[in-house]
């Protein structure tokens, strides 16, 4: 007599399993493979529980028995296909099945072969029979069944090995454990013939892999119901690794702050399932099954397969529109500012580190309009920014970056008595990099140091030339980043440039921002206080940008105040006229030199002039100009 008890506990796994997979309503590929292998090992098993049930009832029934065994047969080698075709889905190399004879030959055909041999049983017994006694048997071909499986079994380690690197660990554990419980139930059968035990050990399988890869709840937000960021990352990293043609929808509201602010937490919830629920009616409307993923802070993507390329630009039209409809949350009338941009993989984007940069970078290229990867790829501001890393490090290794000298102009003694020293750069293939673009990314990627060696050193240098001396002037400016000011070794630095090129300290102004001065770090304080005690002269640079804060002028060792071109064009107004005039007497009283840069147009430089500040900097006068230019312009209007 066989057991059936595993048999029924098989059902009863596989039938919970499929529950939580059904009432978590997913809907990508690899979550309804998974269902289907559920619903198949659930009916396979009931095959193999009906035959037992029919063998120990003794003879008689012999077509039930001969059909129900050819049913979990033809189930038991299935089951093996279909987990090979899960390692295949969530591998996302699905794709390929379409495109290689091979790959779907090397899928399908072993099953098939296997499935034509109990077909030809039905009529000649090759495989098996039910004898005279109403027993089952196997005949002389059943054997092939095992080799059969044996080959799908080194496709699926071989299809392992090769996806381990772009599905996560717990997966790679999940699958493996097949090969020690299917080696186990081989035994336990051949030791125990009345014991069917693999459906169950295939069950045990599916509960891990459940658990390890389907998990639903750790793939989904749980706000908007579609794929979290987590999923999305592994979507589009194994999107690269395959290269899979696809296209990435970036999709954001450019003011999802404003929103944010302005609905609160609880409604801007409400915000993101909105968009969530449209772009899943517009994939409907479509009819593109597109993966639809929610990263936070009203980021959302979407992928589309190449199939349904067709329906793109309706797609993305319609994206675009209804993300951009005004919409009302209770009694707040929202109305989102759209940047989408649709990126094609892997034609112009390949690796995570160019979908990272295009991510981080669309939305001020995109606000308001659709655009395109293959267009950004064509704009000279957004390959620069692409490649700023690179750009930096080669002007650094060729002595691409110069200084230039941007006059500025005493109101008392009528003459140009300093100049600010800016940092200028010109790549062969971009032509002139901008400044704050690439001070921006040299910060963040440490190689500011260098730059900021650089032009201490070819500031100095020209310092120490004769052309210089001969202009008398009171000194030059030089901006210090944030970056430097966090540099414990600056202070000792400085000095020991100063020293080799024979400079005095009187002579050098340090320009430090207000984003540096905001800083409360103990090492920036103590660089400050070092730089004045060695005498260095330091001013507050582009005071009034948007983070003044007169605690900084009161507790730090300033000598000038710069103020920022903002207040310039804050002047232009009535009321704009009275605050600048305010807070030019306030820092006049507080005893500190004043600078005005941005001065561009005659009635501005009058209107500073009647306000009694001391210098004045700006294209009214000059631009930043090379060491020989600024020396002849000196020379000319210093007489």
């Amino acid at each position: 007599m066989k057991i059936i008890y595993f048999d029924i506990a098989t059902l009863l796994l596989l039938a919970t399993l499929f529950a939580l997979m059904f009432f978590k309503k997913i809907n990508r590929r690899s979550h309804k493979i998974f269902m289907f292998m559920i619903l198949e090992l659930f009916f396979t098993t009931a095959f193999s529980l009906a035959s037992i049930c029919l063998d120990n009832a003794g003879p008689g029934n012999e077509l039930w028995k001969f059909s129900l065994h050819g049913l979990y047969l033809l189930g038991h080698m299935t089951t093996i296909m279909l987990v090979l075709l899960y390692i295949v889905s969530i591998s996302d190399v699905m794709f390929r099945l379409w495109k290689s004879a091979a790959f779907g030959i090397m899928i399908f055909a072993p099953v098939g072969i296997y499935h034509s041999l109990l077909i030809i049983n039905i009529f000649v017994p090759i495989m098996y029979h039910i004898d005279a006694a109403g027993v089952y048997t196997r005949d002389f071909l059943f054997p092939i069944g095992y080799a059969i499986g044996l080959l799908y079994f080194v496709e699926l380690g071989y299809a392992i090995v090769r996806c381990r690197k772009i599905i996560n660990w717990s997966a790679v554990r999940a699958l493996m454990i097949l090969f020690p419980l299917t080696a186990a139930s081989m035994i336990v059968e051949f030791i125990w013939s009345n014991i069917v035990i693999e459906p169950f050990f295939n069950a045990i399988a599916y509960l891990v892999m459940f658990v390890n890869i389907a998990k639903p709840d750790t793939y989904t937000d749980s706000v908007t119901g579609v794929s979290n960021e987590e999923a999305f990352k592994m979507k589009i990293k194994q999107a690269f690794a395959n290269k899979k043609p696809c296209k990435i929808i970036l999709i954001e509201a450019v003011n999802y702050l404003s929103i944010a602010e302005l609905l609160g937490g609880h409604s801007f919830e409400d915000f993101n399932k909105y968009v969530a629920n449209k772009l899943k009616e517009i994939d409907k409307f479509c009819k593109t099954s597109m993966f639809i993923s929610h990263l936070g802070s009203g980021k959302f993507r979407v992928i589309v397969e190449e199939s349904h390329y067709n329906t793109l630009q309706l797609l993305v039209d319609n994206i675009f529109h209804q993300l951009g409809k005004r919409h009302v949350f209770g009694d707040v009338v929202v109305e989102p500012i759209p940047a989408v941009t649709v990126l094609s993989c892997p034609d112009d984007i390949d690796n995570i580190d160019k979908y990272l940069f295009f991510s981080s970078s669309f939305p001020s290229y995109s606000e308001g309009v659709i655009t395109y990867s293959h267009e950004l790829l064509n704009d000279r501001d957004f390959m620069i920014k692409s490649h700023i890393d690179q750009i930096i490090d080669n002007a650094i290794r060729n002595n691409w970056m110069d200084v230039y000298f941007q006059p500025i102009y005493d109101t008392k003694t009528k003459r140009f008595v300093t100049a600010e020293a800016l940092l200028r750069m010109k790549d062969p293939e971009y032509g002139w990099i901008d400044t704050e673009t690439m001070v921006k990314a040299a910060e963040k990627s440490g190689a500011i140091h260098k730059i900021g060696e650089i032009v201490f050193r070819k500031t100095l240098a020209f310092m120490s030339s004769k052309e210089y001396k001969e202009l008398k002037l009171n000194g030059l400016d030089i901006n210090i980043s944030v970056a430097e000011c966090l540099d414990k070794l600056m202070p000792k630095k400085l000095d020991s440039l100063l020293k080799e090129f024979d400079i005095d300290v009187n002579d050098v102004n340090l320009e430090i921002t207000e984003t540096a001065a905001t800083l409360k770090v103990e090492t920036f304080i103590k660089n400050v206080n070092a730089l004045h005690d060695m005498g260095v002269k330091m001013s507050l640079d582009d005071f009034g940008s948007g983070y003044s804060n007169v605690r900084r002028m009161v507790y730090l060792p300033f000598n000038t105040i710069k103020f920022d071109r903002s207040l310039v064009l804050l002047d232009d107004t009535p009321d704009g006229h009275k605050v600048v005039s305010h807070l030019i007497n306030m820092v006049k009283e507080m005893g500190y030199k004043i600078v005005v840069e941005g001065v561009e147009e005659e009635k501005q430089l009058e209107s500073f002039i009647g306000f009694g500040v001391d210098l004045i900097q700006g294209w009214y006068f000059s631009k930043a100009l090379p060491p020989e230019e600024f020396i002849k312009f000196v020379k000319e209007h210093n007489g």
